[in-house]
């Protein structure tokens, strides 16, 4: 299904949303349409993968500036940092009521960030054991 623009991208769009039903996305990008964005949650290392990719119609890729990537809270975890992968470079963030929004500085074609978080059963081990 080609997601480009018009009446497909909002089909495919309505489909995703009607897919997830109740349950808000974990990550959403405030990005233009070319930039594809898929997350992979790792609880065995607390962290989520997120991966950004700029995927233009046409050639040359365009750098997109200022991506707003917003992080749900999930049940019983509080997220901590923000990194780009692989060089770890912190990246923004700001706290929200329902978890952070971590801004890219700039996209270029692509780019990998690592979202940690700590569940409450962690932080309550970590804290028997200080």
């Amino acid at each position: 299904l080609e997601a480009a623009a018009g009446a497909g991208q909002s089909l495919f769009v309505a489909l995703l949303w009607g897919l997830l039903g109740d349950a808000p996305p974990q990550i959403e990008a405030d990005a233009p349409a070319c930039v594809w964005l898929t997350a992979f949650n790792q609880p065995e290392h607390q962290r989520m993968v997120a991966s950004l990719l700029n995927y233009p119609i046409e050639a040359p890729v365009i750098p997109v500036d200022a991506i707003r990537i917003h992080v749900k809270h999930t049940c019983g975890a509080r997220l901590q940092r923000v990194t780009r992968a692989p060089c770890h470079e912190p990246v923004a963030t700001e706290s929200t009521s329902t978890g952070v929004i971590a801004t890219l500085p700039r996209l270029g074609m692509f780019a990998m960030l690592v979202i940690e978080y700590a569940t409450e059963q962690q932080e309550t081990s970590d804290a028997q054991r200080a």
